[in-house]
């Protein structure tokens, strides 16, 4: 199992193969002690049984995950800005023009929001 993977952290029937709980790695950082709803610390050493390893484990998985989740979402909401805003001054820029501006085209518009990807 990949450490950074929480998919296969899903419960699954124990067998005479299915290793027995690891040590969780040794982690460098701040040491905090916090309360957990015993309904949420179920379902962690549920996930911590099928995995093989801690509680404490999976529930510092799950945060990290949540962690860099949230991080792209905030990259790909700032990009989805500038590309509005560049779509926006572009539109804007024509409609400024004393003569009266045609519509753009279907084409025109794809190009448009296209333009600005950096993301092929």
């Amino acid at each position: 199992m990949n450490p950074g993977d929480l998919i296969d952290l899903m419960p699954a029937q124990h067998t005479d193969k299915t290793p027995r709980r690891q040590r969780a790695p040794r982690r460098k950082g701040h040491r905090a002690q916090l309360t957990v709803p015993e309904s949420m610390w179920r379902e962690l050493t549920g996930l911590a049984r099928a995995a093989g390893t801690t509680p404490n484990d999976v529930l510092i998985r799950l945060a990290s995950e949540r962690l860099r989740d949230r991080t792209r979402a905030v990259a790909l909401r700032k990009l989805a800005d500038q590309r509005w805003q560049a779509f926006a001054d572009a539109s804007s820029a024509s409609s400024d023009a004393d003569v009266a501006a045609e519509p753009l085209s279907g084409d025109e518009l794809v190009k448009l929001s296209q333009a600005f990807r950096e993301d092929s």
